[in-house]
C-alpha cells in the first residue's frame, strides 16, 4: 500500500508522481528531512560517480581534482532546511542553508527531491571551485531528476 510519505525511485531521485499537492508546513518538512537524509546517505556513492565522470570529461581535469563535501556536512545541511515565504520557486540554497518555499504546493516526493536537489548544488567542487548550475543540473538529470 502506498502512503503519503512513500515514493518510488527514478534513478537516484524520487519519481514525482504524487498528485495530492499541498503547501509545505513544518510537519511535512520534518518528515521530508528524515526521508531525504536517509535517501542521500544511501545514494551518495552514485551521486559521486556521476558527478566525477561528467566533470572530468567536461572540464578535462583529473579525477583527483574533483572533491566532494563530507557526508556529515551534506546531511547537516539537509537537516537544517527551513521554510520561507515565496511563491516563485520550490527551494533555494546559498551554500549554507537550504530554504524551502511554503507558498508552492508540492507533493511529498517533490519535497524530498527538492531537498536532495538543493544539497547537490553544494556537493561537488572541481579545481577548488563550485560547478556551474548547468553542469550540476545535467548531472541531476543523468541521476533521474525530472
Amino acid at each position: 500500500m502506498k502512503t503519503r510519505t512513500s515514493y518510488t525511485l527514478c534513478g537516484a531521485f524520487p519519481m514525482y508522481e504524487h498528485t495530492a499537492k499541498r503547501c509545505v508546513d513544518e510537519r511535512m518538512l520534518q518528515l521530508a528531512k528524515m526521508k531525504a537524509t536517509q535517501h542521500f546517505r544511501t545514494h551518495v556513492h552514485e551521486y559521486e560517480r556521476v558527478f566525477r565522470q561528467y566533470v572530468t570529461r567536461r572540464l578535462r581535469c583529473k579525477p583527483s581534482a574533483v572533491k566532494f563535501q563530507p557526508l556529515s556536512e551534506s546531511l547537516k545541511r539537509i537537516r537544517g532546511a527551513v521554510l520561507f515565504d515565496a511563491h516563485d520557486y520550490f527551494g533555494w540554497t546559498d551554500g549554507l542553508l537550504i530554504r524551502i518555499c511554503n507558498g508552492m504546493p508540492m507533493g511529498f516526493d517533490q519535497l524530498v527531491g527538492t531537498l536532495i536537489h538543493e544539497e547537490l548544488h553544494c556537493f561537488c567542487k572541481a579545481r577548488c571551485r563550485f560547478l556551474s548550475a548547468a553542469t550540476e543540473h545535467h548531472c541531476m538529470y543523468v541521476l533521474g531528476e525530472d
